[in-house]
């Protein structure tokens, strides 16, 4: 069974491999074999309006049809977002045998050629989309083999730009979003004193280890005379207890630990060895910094157990803790 994870996520500092957008592949695949049906029907049309199209032209377009059923019937149920290149190919084979059955209509028809582009940057990872740069070239220089030369290097080079404009900038933009949006999560999740999670996190990743039906123990710490310590040294300096403590706390939790900041002077930890956690516990309340001490309350969860009745439960150990004098460990 999977562990939650024991930490809000961070941001890498290095520059990772651009990863694709999350989209839904499934939706993906039905847009792409709609959008390849509708550059059919405009080469149809294209076909029709300049009067290329006669009963060879109508065989060729019925075979395109079986072929898209085909990769339809082939792709669709694969999830992998690189899958979904085959509806741009898919588009350019249609525009190259367009350009054998009815030339003057490719030439028309050329043009959608970047909704491939735009396709491919709307679902892949920033570059993928360059992938369809040389059979996009292939393509474009059969459908328009009768312009002259210089005519042609033109034309290319003006489609080019947009070709790589239209798939890249989307991915692009795709790319910044993800980062806001991890960005949003971390700073969601984690409280901006101690680096620790706050406690938006920590009933989400609780709660799920509840719904797992996995032994576990709460740890709820707190830190004894807090406010003395404030008054006596300045806020400063109660925020650098908190920051020590935190860092106290999580130097000493197992790494599959959940740990956050609970509220105010407060701590919580979930341990998954429920063995080990009054040892974890005795480590923490020896290692308080500047001389000072802590009271920690300590459960086990119970079968069933709802997290508002595991913490309170964690609650009523640590008041048991402060009524016997503070400073100690009290398992409930």
């Amino acid at each position: 069974m999977p562990r939650p994870p024991s930490r809000p996520p961070t941001r890498s500092r290095r520059r990772d491999r651009p990863s694709a957008p999350v989209v839904d592949v499934s939706a993906w695949h039905r847009i792409g074999v709609i959008g390849a049906v509708g550059i059919g029907l405009v080469g149809l049309l294209a076909s029709a309006s300049t009067h290329e199209l006669d009963s060879g032209s109508w065989a060729y377009y019925g075979a395109a049809v079986a072929l898209t059923v085909a990769v339809w019937l082939l792709v669709h149920r694969l999830r992998a977002p690189w899958a979904l290149l085959c509806w741009p190919l898919m588009a350019l084979l249609g525009l190259v045998g367009v350009s054998f059955s009815a030339p003057v209509a490719a030439t028309l028809c050329m043009g959608s050629a970047v909704l491939g582009f735009l396709f491919a940057g709307l679902t892949q990872a920033r570059g993928v989309s360059l992938v369809l740069l040389p059979p996009t070239l292939a393509t474009f220089v059969r459908v328009n083999h009768s312009v002259p030369a210089q005519q042609l290097g033109v034309r290319l080079g003006i489609a080019l730009v947009v070709w790589i404009a239209a798939g890249e900038l989307p991915a692009w933009l795709n790319a910044k979003l993800s980062s806001a949006r991890a960005d949003l999560e971390r700073l969601a999740a984690t409280d901006p004193l101690t680096g620790l999670a706050n406690r938006r996190y920590w009933d989400a990743q609780v709660g799920r280890m509840l719904g797992q039906r996995t032994s576990f123990a709460v740890l709820l710490v707190d830190l004894d005379h807090f406010k003395l310590f404030n008054d006596a040294h300045g806020h400063l300096a109660g925020d650098e207890m908190l920051i020590a403590f935190a860092r106290v706390i999580d130097e000493n939790a197992p790494e599959a630990a959940v740990r956050a900041r609970w509220g105010g002077e407060e701590f919580a930890l979930a341990v998954q060895d429920v063995a080990e956690a009054p040892q974890i516990a005795e480590r923490i309340r020896r290692a308080v910094p500047l001389g000072q001490t802590c009271s920690i309350g300590l459960v086990a969860q119970r079968p069933g157990e709802t997290l508002p009745g595991l913490m309170l439960r964690a609650d009523e150990a640590l008041y048991q803790a402060k009524s016997a004098g503070r400073d100690r460990v009290v398992a409930a």
